[in-house]
């Protein structure tokens, strides 16, 4: 619409009447009631308007008395769940303080360095046509090659904390790693060609549940969640090390937290189911658990993300050991292995649990061992630091490629196929 004169005048003076009474409004306050001295001496009661009428002060509200529900909270021992021994609980979330010394001691294990000689002999033995090709190809899909992006968190530099970084949009860490944990399994399922029991005796499923209990320092113990997927078996897996070698870690001593208390960290609860789950409805052919995989989008160091593969690890070996052998058992006939992979957006994390003992409540005996190999970097993500004049700190890129944590991830995975044997 095209302003005459007059309209154009008519803006003009309503805008600067809008400012008038804004200025005005928003710096003086409203005037004290004054009442005339004639209407006072006659008696009139008066009532400001201001105070009695106004609608936006909200009275409170008060529930009728005869409700009993707004009066009578609910007691928690009706909840089923209730108990009123309380049972010291484990989750996804609980960080240790002592590290690896606190989580060995917590389930009396044996510490190791590296991989089980039965899984290292299989690293660099199994070939995929194009590795290195489709796993730079899954490195850009999980990075850049999604059409849906969102607005991600403002990023800190800890070089140069006082550089405010724009906005980006892009994928967030837990979808990026998705991603390149799915994109890594179908290459390990391409294997069916040269390995068919890889995927005719072999599940993957997807966050099963976990929930086990045992006895340690006669405190009841709960290690509870769920893992992003599981790789399920027909039959279990063999055992890392042999009864030799069980036998001697009757001599081995386990670390000492004095003046910590292991259980430091875990959690009391009085609502809890201490039946043990470990997530599948029997009879299921899969139902042994192989390896778990766990994804990483927090902002643990690799240490501490070892730490919480080994509780999962003892939770679904302590599972199966009882779904074996029984309930009570505290021996074991036969000892119970467990594998997991831990990654975030770069690094691979390995984990390899055999389970020889239940018998947690002492000191003394066997224990059980555990294999840590940590830090496998597939790749480096450089971000850009713009307060460097250098062109090459101005972009995003990626180097330091290196193929061997996808060979050991191989190797776990296939490990206890029957064509391996030969390799």
């Amino acid at each position: 619409m095209r302003l005459t004169k007059e309209l154009f005048y008519y803006k003009i003076n309503k805008v600067k009447w809008l400012k008038t009474v804004w200025k005005t409004r928003g710096k003086y306050k409203n005037p004290p009631l004054q009442v005339p001295e004639a209407i006072e001496k006659l008696g009139v009661n008066i009532v400001d308007p201001l105070e009695e009428f106004r609608t936006d002060i909200k009275k409170e509200w008060k529930p009728p008395a005869d409700d009993p529900r707004f009066y009578e909270e609910p007691s928690p021992t009706e909840n089923p769940l209730y108990k009123e021994n309380p049972v010291t609980c484990y989750s996804y979330n609980i960080k240790f303080l002592q590290n690896i010394d606190q989580v060995c001691v917590l389930t009396k294990t044996q510490n190791f360095d590296g991989l089980p000689q039965n899984v290292s002999d299989l690293v660099n033995k199994i070939e995929i046509p194009n590795k290195e090709k489709l796993l730079k190809r899954y490195i850009m899909h999980s990075q850049d090659w999604v059409s849906k992006k969102v607005k991600l968190p403002r990023r800190i530099d800890k070089e140069n904390l006082k550089f405010k970084f724009p906005r980006e949009y892009g994928i967030p860490p837990s979808q990026s790693i998705g991603i390149f944990l799915t994109d890594l399994l179908r290459m390990c399922q391409s294997t069916a060609a040269q390995f068919p029991n890889a995927v005719q005796g072999r599940r993957l499923i997807h966050s099963p549940f976990i929930n086990t209990h045992y006895m340690f320092n006669d405190k009841n113990i709960l290690i509870r969640g769920s893992p992003s997927y599981m790789l399920g078996s027909n039959q279990d897996l063999q055992p890392f090390a042999n009864q030799e070698i069980i036998d001697k870690s009757i001599d081995m001593p386990l670390p000492d937290l004095y003046p910590v208390e292991p259980t430091i960290d875990l959690i009391k609860e009085h609502f809890y189911n201490d039946s043990t789950c470990n997530g599948f409805k029997l009879p299921y052919a899969f139902n042994r658990p192989h390896t778990l995989f766990m994804q990483n989008s927090d902002h643990w160091n690799n240490v501490d993300r070892q730490c919480r593969s080994l509780m999962f690890c003892f939770a679904y070996a302590t599972a199966r050991a009882r779904e074996r052998f029984g309930e009570d058992v505290v021996k074991l006939p036969e000892p119970v292995s467990v594998q997991c992979v831990n990654m975030d957006q770069t690094t691979l994390n390995f984990t390899c649990f055999q389970l020889n003992t239940l018998d947690i409540n002492t000191e003394g005996g066997i224990k059980n061992f555990v294999w840590f190999d940590t830090g496998n970097q597939i790749f480096k993500k450089i971000l850009p630091q713009p307060w460097k004049e250098d062109e090459y700190f101005h972009k995003k890129r990626y180097g330091e490629f290196e193929s061997t944590p996808l060979d050991k991830m191989l190797a776990l995975v296939l490990n206890g196929l029957p064509e391996t044997a030969n390799l």
